[in-house]
């Protein structure tokens, strides 16, 4: 679990600190979950982006077969309680791309105190899920950047 304090440094830099998912891993044949980052003081933090690439799927891409991302946090390491979803499912193309997804501290206070949770959250993922049984294996990886790409 790599652990980062914003409150140090705030240049821009590619840290893997902030590695989500590592280039070029094994591609995911099934749900897959990044690595979780540890965020002090995440709530005070904005805005700051979630960068998701991928590589093209060689399955069968419909409907009812395709991969999906979301970001979650958490209140705790293991993401055994206290869930919350940051963004909606989205729906990963057949061709390589990528995504970049704006976030801030005051809106995940705001979606965690909605969700009745008390404690402020620090940890953060991403989910790759598989819908369908054709969509290919997925090939990604993913990090947070502290400015705009």
């Amino acid at each position: 679990m790599a652990t980062f304090n914003h409150g140090y440094e705030v240049a821009d830099f590619y840290d893997s600190s902030l590695v989500f998912q590592a280039p070029n891993v094994a591609a995911s044949t099934t749900t897959d979950n990044s690595e979780v980052l540890t965020i002090q003081a995440l709530e005070g933090l904005y805005p700051f982006w979630a960068i998701i690439n991928w590589s093209a799927i060689g399955g069968t891409v419909d409907g009812s077969n395709y991969w999906s991302f979301k970001v979650e946090a958490s209140t705790v390491a293991n993401f055994g309680s206290n869930v919350i979803e940051l963004t909606p499912d989205a729906i990963v193309p057949a061709t390589a791309g990528g995504l970049t997804l704006q976030l801030s501290g005051p809106h995940i206070r705001s979606i965690r105190e909605a969700a009745g949770i008390t404690d402020a959250v620090q940890y953060l993922r991403v989910t790759a899920t598989e819908t369908g049984t054709t969509a290919g294996d997925l090939t990604w990886n993913a990090h947070v950047s502290l400015t705009q790409i």
